[in-house]
């Protein structure tokens, strides 16, 4: 099992992560660190009068109209849509676990 606390991978568990040798789980540090990141992003955008660029407003030239509460997932679901639009055959799946487990990390 490998421990994700963001100071500890190595490039051999990487690579065991990615070939499906080991589990991943992450540190309570991790996991704690996640929950007050989440709760500051809730904070900021619960202040109605707060734009954040991304998270409650649209992109590049919609950057100024903001989005409603109610379609703020629908917009980040969007968001993935469309960076997945054009780019090729999908990845090997050691390819797409090692970067999860990269990206888990950081």
């Amino acid at each position: 099992m490998i421990i994700i606390d963001g100071k500890n991978l190595t490039i051999e568990d990487v690579v065991r992560v990615a070939r499906g040798f080991e589990k991943v789980k992450l540190s309570k540090e991790a996991i704690e660190n996640v929950k007050k990141s989440r709760e500051i992003v809730e904070k900021i955008i619960s202040k109605k009068d707060r734009a954040v660029y991304g998270v409650n407003t649209g992109f590049g030239e919609l950057a100024n109209v903001r989005i409603s509460d109610e379609k703020l997932d629908e917009l980040q679901k969007n968001l993935i849509r469309s960076h997945s639009c054009g780019i090729g055959k999908a990845l090997e799946r050691d390819v797409v676990r090692a970067m999860m487990v990269l990206r888990c990390n950081s």
